[in-house]
């Protein structure tokens, strides 16, 4: 349980931020669009924010900015507009966020293993 994305930060029905063992922070969120036959349906993003990182163990917030980490006590910080993200995936499969969250575990764990391959 303790490598799992850690829930940081509820926006609501869109947007959910994950803190990350790594020290990265991710966000999950939906957008509503509609497919060819005209129903509408919900397109999920995980993406890593660039301008946050996360103490897993300690669960602090550090805002990045002109090459400083600065602590921050209000995680609101992280829902703000014009974010700077690195888009990992979409789906127009993933039907809820419980879904997208095992998703980003997946991505996750899978990048952590890649790592450990070539750090061997």
């Amino acid at each position: 349980m303790g490598n799992r994305p850690k829930l940081i930060y509820n926006a609501g029905h869109f947007a959910h931020y994950y803190g990350m063992p790594d020290e990265s922070v991710y966000i999950i969120y939906s957008f509503p669009y509609k497919t060819p036959t005209g129903r509408p349906g919900s397109k999920f993003v995980i993406a890593r924010l660039k301008e946050f990182s996360y103490d897993y163990k300690n669960e602090i917030l550090f805002e990045l900015r002109n090459n400083e980490k600065k602590q921050t006590l209000n995680y609101i910080v992280v829902d703000r507009c014009n974010q700077r993200i690195e888009i990992i995936k979409t789906s127009k499969k993933v039907r809820a966020f419980v879904e997208a969250e095992s998703l980003l575990n997946r991505i996750v764990t899978s990048q952590n293993r890649l790592t450990t391959k070539s750090q061997s």
